[in-house]
């Protein structure tokens, strides 16, 4: 399941690799575009490049245990479904005491929008804020997914903006 696989934009997968082999990829991607086109996917597969010990620099094998682990945070999935469903029948208090993050390998955190009206809370945004702290436990980056940056609330956005600037 290399990146051949990838339906998507052709010339964004090459930019991408060609950022792996250099070992120059920036502190921060923003993939944007209608939903459904891909972008999750892309960014998973970015992630599992990363983390990746058996391809070469600018892929992955997807066969590792790295790779399964990245490419299993699918929020696609059903069993991610479940557990949104789930959420949203929670209290918010409840949901605050707990945020959402979704982490199938110890350095690829996804925080996806949460609650009845599936937004990215400041809980969500603190959590992110205080796990940038740690260097990587496993591969040589930490890689923070904010699936639908969009539908962060005013306080949310601001800390987002603030973890970006240190």
């Amino acid at each position: 399941m290399p990146f051949a696989d990838y339906l998507g934009n052709a010339a964004t997968v090459q930019s991408l690799r060609g950022m792996l082999v250099h070992d120059r990829l920036p502190q921060t991607l923003l993939f944007s575009g209608p939903r459904g086109i891909g972008k999750a996917t892309l960014g998973r597969y970015l992630a599992a490049a990363i983390h990746c010990p058996d391809a070469p620099a600018d892929d992955f094998c997807g066969q590792c245990t790295s790779c399964m682990r990245v490419l299993a945070a699918d929020l696609s999935l059903p069993e991610h479904q479940e557990q949104f469903e789930e959420r949203q029948k929670m209290p918010a208090a409840k949901r605050g005491e707990n945020p959402l993050v979704v982490s199938t390998h110890p350095d690829y955190l996804i925080f996806p929008p949460d609650g009845p009206l599936r937004m990215i809370g400041i809980e969500q945004a603190r959590k992110m804020r205080s796990a940038a702290r740690f260097n990587p436990s496993e591969g040589s980056r930490r890689i923070f997914v904010l699936d639908g940056a969009d539908r962060a609330n005013d306080d949310a956005a601001n800390s987002l903006l603030k973890t970006l600037e240190e």
